[in-house]
């Protein structure tokens, strides 16, 4: 998995493609099982780390 392909999937689990990169995102997401493992991945990354901060807030605002 190259870089541009961890940037795509992380920016496409923040929500943070235009409808056009998004639409193009999914298409190559469909076609490809490593990059829907990724895509998975880092959805379970982001919930962890969202669990954690809500059982911890303190956290977050130390990051701040």
């Amino acid at each position: 998995m190259n870089e541009n392909a961890e940037d795509l999937a992380c920016r496409y689990v923040l929500g943070r493609l235009d409808r056009h990169e998004r639409a193009a995102f999914e298409a190559r997401l469909a076609a490809d099982s490593t990059l829907a493992s990724l895509v998975r991945k880092t959805e379970a990354a982001l919930d962890l780390r969202r669990s954690l901060l809500a059982l911890h807030p303190t956290l977050s605002a130390s990051r701040s």
